[in-house]
């Protein structure tokens, strides 16, 4: 049978203004809202917020040594099913064409 979504929608707009009203979202948005609530109750790390990671501090700045400090780093403060299974990491690096240093960054 049908379903009336709208008990649903109250119950999250009452959470996040931002789905108050007539407006329509996108499906991504609700899923990113209600993984994160989500996360937040399910959360059991030891540390709430974990200094970052010191670049310069790394034997030998690596990608690989740098990635995994910057996992091992969020991992520490989040810690749920959620995190598990739906975090993942991102690299980006610029690199300056004349003097060929590179910024590195990981998200997150």
């Amino acid at each position: 049978g049908a379903y009336n979504p709208q008990p649903i929608k109250r119950a999250v707009a009452a959470l996040a203004t931002q789905f108050e009203g007539n407006d329509q979202h996108d499906a991504q948005e609700l899923i990113v809202f209600l993984l994160a609530a989500l996360h937040e109750q399910l959360n059991c790390a030891a540390e709430a917020l974990v200094p970052p990671v010191d670049a310069e501090a790394l034997p030998d700045g690596r990608t690989a040594t740098l990635a995994a400090a910057h996992w091992s780093r969020f991992c520490r403060s989040n810690a749920s099913v959620v995190s598990r299974l739906f975090n993942g990491q991102l690299m980006s690096e610029l690199r300056c064409e004349f003097c060929r240093h590179a910024s590195r960054r990981f998200d997150p």
